[in-house]
């Protein structure tokens, strides 16, 4: 447990900003320590760079969970910890990023043939976005495929029948909210307010 939540806890981003520009990535953007904000503020290649690292770093607890013959709760929680390692890192302050990317490899690494559909459906949102310059959702490229492949996911996770993936899924999705739960209250706030009017 404290492998995977260690794991999480070494930020690809920062570690890549640090190394490549000098700089703190927490410095710019939205203050997220993250591949969005490493693509948006830093370069497109250091962000899908970063995207793939979180991408294996959420993988990996699966991989070797499975070589131990771990039980199936473990997994999941252990997964789920590297998303807290991520969000929370010890090493940074606690201030990491949102975990998505991470969540999308944990997903991968539990269940092979939804994340291979789901990172089918990310590449392929990201490439149109990319291609045609379209916003579906008003956010950069890198944004658009992760919005797109989260919403993808759920669907993807409710209709399976792996309670193992279904347990890791809503832990890491519990850490993400809570991660963000002032834009979570800024957005239903938002919402409130059109509807009053």
């Amino acid at each position: 447990m404290f492998f995977c939540y260690f794991l999480g806890s070494a930020n690809t981003a920062l570690f890549v900003t640090w190394a490549v520009k000098g700089m703190d990535i927490r410095h710019f953007g939205d203050g997220n320590a993250g591949s969005t904000n490493v693509f948006r503020h830093v370069s497109k290649p250091l962000g899908i760079f970063v995207f793939f690292a979180d991408f294996l770093k959420g993988m990996i607890p699966f991989y070797v969970g499975s070589i131990l013959a771990l039980p199936a709760y473990v997994l999941a929680v252990g997964g789920s910890l590297v998303v807290v390692g991520h969000d929370f890192p010890l090493f940074f302050g606690f201030r990491g990023g949102t975990g998505i990317a991470s969540v999308f490899g944990g997903v991968f690494g539990a269940a092979p043939m939804i994340g291979i559909q789901l990172f089918a459906f990310i590449i392929m949102i990201f490439s149109a976005c990319y291609i045609f310059q379209a916003h579906f959702f008003g956010f950069s490229y890198l944004e658009e495929g992760e919005a797109a492949g989260f919403l993808f996911l759920i669907y993807l996770v409710l209709s399976n029948g792996d309670s193992m993936l279904k347990m890791y899924f809503f832990l890491s999705l519990l850490v993400i909210v809570f991660r963000q739960k002032e834009k979570v209250v800024e957005i239903f706030s938002s919402r409130l307010q059109r509807e009053k009017r």
